[in-house]
């Protein structure tokens, strides 16, 4: 003889536990796929606000014959206040690190960097294949000291 449930009675606590193990696996599933959207989506806003920066750096070249004197990491140079508007260059930038304005600095004439990111080797060469040749050691960007810089001008 079968034994029949009141309808009213609720979930069981099979039933509770199953629903719990079908969740925990869909999460399993879809958090590493958030998080590498999250990441990549920081990357690619990192790759756009250090175009913008060494797009400011250049207007103000043209306009003055000349760079900015060289600055600290976090620290903007002074004369660029009315030419970096859109961007917070005291703030860590979206990979982790901070921003760095270097002139006659590690080997190049002129250059944006990031000082000390929050990221490997193998993660800047994916984003400096977004620059250029996906190698560190040559183009555009490449590491330096405790950092990676794009050059603007050598």
């Amino acid at each position: 003889m079968a034994v029949k449930r009141d309808p009213r009675a609720g979930l069981s606590l099979l039933d509770v536990m199953i629903v719990v193990a079908i969740i925990g696996l869909l999460s399993g599933i879809a958090i590493p796929s958030v998080q590498k959207s999250r990441k990549s989506a920081r990357d690619m806003k990192f790759v756009s606000d250090i175009r913008t920066a060494v797009q400011s750096f250049e207007q103000y070249s043209m306009l003055n014959a000349t760079y900015p004197a060289d600055q600290v990491p976090g620290v903007p140079p002074p004369e660029m206040a009315g030419y970096l508007p859109r961007m917070d260059w005291t703030a860590r930038t979206s990979i982790g690190g901070l921003w760095d304005w270097d002139y006659q600095r590690f080997g190049v004439k002129a250059g944006v960097s990031v000082y000390r990111p929050d990221r490997t080797d193998d993660d800047m060469a994916k984003i400096d294949k977004r620059f250029d040749d996906g190698s560190l050691a040559s183009g555009m960007f490449r590491q330096r000291s405790e950092g990676y810089i794009y050059v603007i001008e050598q």
